[in-house]
């Protein structure tokens, strides 16, 4: 009973001396969430302080990991001691003693480790302190090769709705192509300016833009671009709900997130592929975004976000019809030409609404549902014309077996919807009059996402993008999309002088993969990838030549370093 009773004042001890310290749980939710710790109650990060008072602050920093590392050292010997001492003599009931101080070593030991991390991850921070704001650089750098069976002149994000046909020469040669373009650099900066209020800034920039100057010949000189830069503002309004406010450039609410409606939480194909997978619901763009969390499990979005149009089919020779405008050299601010842009004069409004919970013995479990309303826009016959477009959808991510399997599906059907899918399918097509006709559509998107081991994940996904037809044939000219009076002869014999003039009806792909950490340690990781993808173009069927499939088989290998 003695060693017990001295077991148990040892584990009490050392709970009193690393209260301030918080609780292991609430510990283990701030290491996996970061920069979003906040949403789990964890301890504020440390403020910097101003540049004039850094020395001070880092010397007291080492100060207290020094107190830390004396606490740990002395709270081990204890339990050395506690764990080598002969047992005392004791009557019958001595194995529920022994059981006894077993739980109270083992409790103690696993406080020791909780201790460690502590202290390493406080000389061994994730972020950089300036004045008032913490500082937490992130990317990688990439180098990926790239194998199509069919020759598409594209870098490492694939054009789904231009897999070409035989009819093209170049489009039976294989196409082999080296591309550091999808390297990346990110920061996030993040400040407090009360207990109630978090204010963060993201920019995350790669390089796949190109000047009228890049090449691939000898400098391969291409240009950096935005993905990401937005800033948030979190405000506690109570003790149960939370709102945040975003604004800048982000992916679209419309997106999958995978906790909440959170940035930096989407759920991506974990691909190689630039362009992701037919299927998957995505754009990247501005966007004033104002979410509501209700106890971190019920959350509530309205955005509203840059407004594009994509066009397919046989365009009206109307005269007075005007459905783009060029972007001069105001838009691209040094004369360079830019592709045209879309009249619009409303933004596209989605709402989404989240559930974050969890079943059957802790499986983590996410479920939205959103919805989004865009206005398309014409000028035609001296009269400014709107038509509405519409889509509906939502999506899951969960935990078939925690730790091991994952699972996601999403998806969106509506009219409208094109430009926000993976292919690029057009959003709208023409009348004979020149009025616009949204298209209809329906996008699917499904994957298992496997860890085997901690340092491998395994990945297979399938997706398909398919729009309805809509056409009309007047005076001999066939007007809008799926249109059966196209002609497909040719598309299928190489260097045919037939007509190849059919319409993508909808792309289709499979995909696996996986991703191979090959070291990992406080200087980063180091990891390779393969993926494989096979997609196909369906065409609408036509009165002379059927309806001709094209086909892509497209092989990645990468290799990337994660220096943050």
């Amino acid at each position: 009973m003695k060693r017990a009773f001295i077991l148990g004042v040892s584990a009490m001890a050392l709970t009193c001396s690393t209260n301030a310290w918080a609780d292991p749980a609430g510990a283990h939710r701030c290491a996996a969430h970061g920069a979003k710790s906040r949403q789990h109650n964890c301890p504020r990060p440390r403020r910097a302080a101003a540049s004039d008072d850094v020395h001070e602050e880092i010397a007291q920093l080492r100060a207290e990991i020094a107190e830390l590392r004396q606490q740990l050292a002395e709270q081990s010997a204890a339990a050395r001691v506690l764990a080598a001492a002969p047992p005392a003599a004791a009557p019958a009931p001595a194995p529920a003693v022994d059981t006894a101080s077993a739980a109270a070593i083992a409790s103690l030991t696993q406080r020791n480790e909780e201790l460690t991390r502590r202290v390493d991850k406080m000389e061994k921070p994730g972020h950089l302190p300036f004045k008032g704001i913490r500082i937490t650089p992130g990317g990688f750098v990439e180098m990926t090769s790239i194998y199509r069976s069919n020759n598409t002149g594209a870098d490492i994000a694939s054009s789904f709705n231009n897999i070409p046909f035989p009819q093209s020469r170049v489009a039976n040669t294989h196409e082999y192509r080296m591309t550091a373009r999808q390297s990346r650099l990110s920061l996030l900066a993040e400040g407090d300016p009360g207990k109630q209020t978090h204010l963060a800034m993201y920019g995350e920039f790669d390089f796949q833009a190109a000047g009228v100057t890049a090449n691939s010949n000898q400098t391969n000189s291409y240009s950096p671009r935005i993905r990401h830069l937005y800033g948030t503002v979190d405000q506690k309004l109570n003790d149960d709900v939370t709102a945040h406010l975003l604004f800048g450039q982000n992916w679209s609410l419309a997106t999958l997130n995978g906790k909440g409606i959170t940035p930096r939480n989407e759920v991506t194909p974990p691909v190689v592929e630039a362009q992701y997978v037919p299927g998957f619901v995505f754009t990247r763009q501005p966007q004033l975004r104002l979410t509501l969390d209700l106890d971190k499990k019920w959350w509530f979005a309205l955005s509203l976000e840059n407004p594009q149009t994509t066009f397919g089919g046989t365009v009206p020779a109307i005269a007075s019809l005007v459905t783009t405008v060029p972007a001069g050299s105001g838009f691209g601010g040094n004369g360079i030409s830019e592709n045209a842009l879309s009249i619009n004069h409303y933004p596209d409004v989605i709402g989404k609404v989240a559930y974050e919970g969890a079943y059957a013995g802790g499986r983590t479990l996410h479920v939205e549902a959103f919805g989004m309303v865009r206005d398309f826009y014409e000028r035609l016959d001296g009269a400014n014309r709107n038509f509405r477009g519409w889509g509906v959808g939502g999506g899951i991510a969960t935990q078939i077996v925690p730790g091991l399997l994952d699972v996601q599906f999403s998806g969106i059907v509506g009219r409208g919807i094109g430009r926000y899918g993976a292919s690029g399918l057009p959003d709208v097509t023409f009348n004979p009059d020149g009025t616009l006709a949204p298209v209809r559509e329906y996008m699917l998107l499904g994957g298992l996402t496997a860890h085997p081991t901690s340092a491998l994940d395994i990945y297979v996904f399938g997706g398909e993008e398919s729009q309805d037809a809509h056409y009309t044939t007047v005076g001999g000219i066939n007007y809008g999309l799926g249109n059966p009076n196209f002609i497909g002869t040719g598309c299928l014999i190489e260097g045919s002088p037939l007509p190849c003039t059919v319409q993508t009806k909808a792309v289709k792909q499979i995909t696996a993969g996986f991703w191979q950490r090959m070291m990992q340690g406080s200087w980063g990781r180091v990891q390779a990838g393969i993926q494989y993808s096979h997609t196909l173009r369906d065409t609408f069927e036509v009165t002379q030549g059927g309806a001709p499939t094209a086909k892509e088989d497209i092989g990645f290998f990468s290799l990337r370093y994660y220096p943050f």
